[in-house]
């Protein structure tokens, strides 16, 4: 439609019915990659050094936590860089607060860093932190290297901090976090070989076996994709848990999540 601005778009309006994927590793490095309803390339940004996670942000922009790169930038969709932040730590993963800071899981820390750079808050956890995500209310979700959900208010404090029953020992290798509504969580643990359902308490409330999972997504028809990391293979489950499809990657894949 002529004099249609796409750019004005929001990224659910643009995303949907598309894929992200971030491949730890690959031919040419590391890369995020939109996949089209088809499976095909639509959009990456490649070269980047041990990507862990993105976040997709409004008109498309993405937010990358670069791990070996020891940096997190914002990129457009074609990879440009808009905004880069270095830091001394390892980010890990990474999400856009409601009042437009950014906080960042590291192997030490997690950080609120202000757009100049400026850390606002840290918090100090001795086996450092895997995954951090926010909830629509603002609220923070994290989980730590030993297996402990954090639920973090707006201000930063600590609301509720409770062990992943039974697999939490599994964040040792990775944990993926996805919030699902409520006080349902979808967490993927490497070292257990376990995709779960969790409530705040850390309780299982379903939970599947997945090789090396170290993220998880939950899609629109109740299944669950997994990035399996060492099989290097996207894998579908359904609610039963059993395997449905899997698709082999040319990479080793952290984050997925359909649009």
């Amino acid at each position: 439609m002529p004099g249609l601005n796409w750019e004005r778009l929001s990224s659910d309006c643009r995303d949907r019915g598309f894929t992200v994927v971030v491949l730890f590793d690959g031919e040419n490095g590391g890369s995020v990659k939109r996949l089209g309803p088809g499976g095909e390339v639509v959009g990456e940004a490649s070269g980047l050094l041990g990507p862990n996670d993105v976040e997709v942000l409004s008109g498309g922009r993405l937010l990358i936590a670069e791990r070996n790169a020891g940096k997190v930038s914002e990129r457009n969709r074609q990879g440009r860089i808009l905004w880069e932040h270095s830091m001394n730590g390892s980010p890990v993963s990474v999400a856009r607060t409601l009042r437009e800071t950014i906080a960042v899981a590291t192997f030490r820390d997690l950080q609120e860093i202000d757009k100049e750079g400026r850390v606002i808050h840290c918090l100090n956890h001795p086996s450092g932190f895997r995954a951090v995500r926010r909830k629509p209310d603002g609220m923070l979700g994290a989980v730590t290297g030993d297996g402990h959900l954090l639920m973090i208010s707006p201000d930063w404090r600590i609301m509720s901090d409770a062990l992943i029953k039974n697999i939490g020992h599994g964040a040792g290798y990775w944990c993926g976090l996805e919030f699902l509504r409520d006080d349902r969580w979808l967490v993927a643990l490497g070292g257990s070989g376990r995709v779960a359902e969790i409530d705040t308490n850390g309780n299982i409330l379903w939970q599947a076996v997945a090789p090396t999972p170290v993220a998880a997504h939950r899609l629109g028809n109740g299944n669950t994709l997994v990035s399996s990391f060492e099989k290097k293979a996207l894998i579908e489950l359904d609610r039963n848990g059993n395997e449905i499809r899997r698709e082999e990657l040319r990479g080793r894949p952290f984050l997925v999540k359909r649009y």
